[in-house]
């Protein structure tokens, strides 16, 4: 890659994060939660539904401990930032 392209995909990805933050800034508490349960059930439910579907003890367990992990972190997370 040339030194030209560098510098414009440095240029896109500093435009974005201060979109970002921007867009970020303007949300209330409740819009934020809202927007991460959004994004934890899109993660979630497929996990929830391999659980459902499937025979492996292997894959209802690492679904399981999956989806608890990340629950729990994600939850850790948002109290940090409250």
């Amino acid at each position: 890659m040339n030194d030209l392209s560098k510098k414009i995909i440095n240029d896109a990805v500093e435009l974005a994060k201060e979109n970002t933050v921007s867009v970020l800034k303007g949300l209330n508490f409740d819009d934020i939660k809202a927007l991460i349960e959004a994004e934890m059930a899109s993660i979630i439910n497929p996990l929830e539904d391999e659980i459902n579907t499937t025979s492996s003890y292997w894959v209802k367990i690492r679904n399981r401990t999956y989806r608890r992990d990340f629950s729990f972190y994600i939850r850790y997370d948002i109290m940090n930032l409250i």
